[in-house]
């Protein structure tokens, strides 16, 4: 329950953290996600070629969006 993944209007971006049917309400992270060192928070980042998005320990990069 780290990030997640959304497609808007043919753009890709990430959030930190996930909607809980159970209380209705968006939980974040423990760890946070970031995007190029920038903090993706609930309202989240746009995701490009190249970037560096890290969750909590781990460290991806995005190869092609």
């Amino acid at each position: 329950q780290h990030a997640t993944l959304e497609r808007h209007q043919h753009k890709w971006f990430i959030r930190d953290g996930q909607w809980q049917e159970k209380s209705g309400k968006w939980e974040k992270s423990k760890n946070g996600t970031f995007v190029n060192g920038l903090e993706a928070g609930p309202w989240g980042l746009p995701l490009h070629t190249g970037g560096i998005i890290t969750i909590g320990n781990t460290t991806l990069k995005a190869i092609a969006f």
